[in-house]
């Protein structure tokens, strides 16, 4: 039964967590067995999907997983096994479940957060980790929730690396979006001091970005993380009319990841969909024979599907999109509308 199981992995994650560090080669491979057993026994039961059916295995497996991953080596074992693409979906569930279960959800973010491979997992599928963590920290009630996933988002965020290996370039996408929630989060006067002071280093480390990076740089991180947002560079005139030509460096290699990021092989959500497309159609106004090269590398008929799309935003973009491709001088007609 579940309550057997509950203890048991509770237990032993326990007993693991406490052990005496010992030269004894027979103990040592013990241990690290039992650290691969537990790991891979929580990632298994949230891929299994039996919480679906039964309320005590997230309580349960999440309980375990954030003691086990007290153990440094727990981290890539478990970021190899897909537990932050298992994870994610729970902090979107914040509103239905316990405090405590998000907590340790947001716990287990934070301590994996101090592993590269977890980290860049973290900012894989179009950052969807970061965003979840993001809404986790400015919609949670209780301090020790948000403090933990501001502590997570910090580590992945950190411009040098909390091991020597930064990632943030992948994070570029979501800057703006973070410095709103930073923002926000830094006036409601937490009594915490640990949090507050890492709310102001964060703020801190996201501005220095900000300003190292040029506008053409930001955007080619932005595109090249799979996660967009509506950031200055994308209606801004003067930046098109300057660095549409950079979309074709390294056989187009920009334009190819826009491309992609509309060509339905993978789910995106709404906004990454809207801002590409209109950015496809903003390199085929800007860029000599633009509309030729989108064409060539399928553009024009992924705008065509995005046109039926679900999503309000995601159709009017795509309809802008055709048009921009199919008509030759739209410069001259969007200005004979005017």
């Amino acid at each position: 039964s579940w309550f057997i199981k509950e203890k048991a992995s509770r237990a032993l994650a326990a007993m693991v967590r406490a052990r005496p560090k010992t030269a004894n080669e027979t103990k040592q491979t013990s241990v690290k067995g039992a650290i691969r057993t537990l790991t891979r026994w929580a990632v298994r039961e949230l891929r299994s999907g039996a919480h679906e059916t039964n309320e005590r295995v997230i309580p349960a497996v999440v309980g375990t997983l954030a003691m086990v991953l007290e153990i440094p080596e727990a981290r890539e074992l478990a970021a190899s096994e897909g537990a932050v693409e298992l994870l994610t979906p729970l902090l979107h569930s914040a509103p239905s479940q316990s405090v405590q279960v998000t907590y340790e959800v947001a716990l287990c973010f934070w301590l994996m957060s101090f592993n590269t491979t977890a980290r860049r997992a973290m900012c894989a599928r179009g950052a969807m980790s970061v965003k979840a963590l993001m809404a986790c920290a400015a919609s949670a009630t209780k301090e020790k929730v948000i403090r933990v996933a501001i502590l997570a988002l910090k580590n992945i965020t950190d411009r040098h690396g909390v091991d020597g290996d930064a990632v943030g370039d992948n994070f570029t996408a979501v800057d703006e979006s973070l410095r709103k929630v930073v923002n926000n989060l830094s006036l409601r006067g937490f009594e915490d001091e640990e949090l507050s002071s890492t709310l102001t280093e964060l703020d801190e480390d996201l501005r220095a970005r900000r300003k190292e990076a040029s506008s053409w740089e930001r955007y080619r991180n932005e595109v090249m993380s799979g996660s967009l947002e509506w950031s200055a560079a994308h209606k801004d005139e003067g930046f098109w009319r300057e660095c549409a030509t950079k979309l074709t460096d390294n056989n187009c290699q920009v334009l190819r990841v826009l491309i992609k990021l509309v060509d339905g092989s993978e789910t995106m959500d709404p906004k990454t969909l809207a801002v590409a497309i209109h950015d496809i159609g903003e390199f085929a106004v800007h860029y000599p024979a633009g509309r030729f090269l989108a064409n060539d590398l399928g553009g024009k008929d992924h705008a065509m599907r995005l046109m039926s799309h679900e999503d309000d935003e995601v159709r009017k973009y795509a309809l802008m999109c055709v048009q921009k491709l199919l008509v030759s001088s739209w410069k001259s007609l969007s200005a004979n509308e005017k």
